[in-house]
């Protein structure tokens, strides 16, 4: 994976349970979001906070990202959903 590619921490927690995050992409800077049921699946038996669980996981969620973003460049944002982790 590309060393300009990176994502950061997520902003805060949302009442619907998704988090957003911001990917940077060379000089590019785009929103992003991941679900509260992206989240179910990366989440471990520990009772973490979704915020945690995205520290925990940010290797995986920055793949899912990288791997959405260079499939839909063009897009304003990036979502990611059950179908990026399962």
């Amino acid at each position: 994976m590309e060393q300009v590619f990176d994502i950061a921490d997520p902003r805060d927690d949302t009442p619907s349970g998704h988090l957003s995050f911001t990917i940077h992409d060379g000089t590019a800077t785009i929103p992003a979001r991941i679900s509260a049921h992206a989240m179910q699946i990366l989440r471990d038996d520990t009772g973490n906070s979704p915020s945690d669980v995205f520290r925990a996981n940010k290797s995986k969620i920055r793949l899912a990202a990288y791997k959405s973003r260079r499939a839909n460049p063009r897009l304003a944002m990036i979502v990611l959903g059950t179908g990026d982790f399962s």
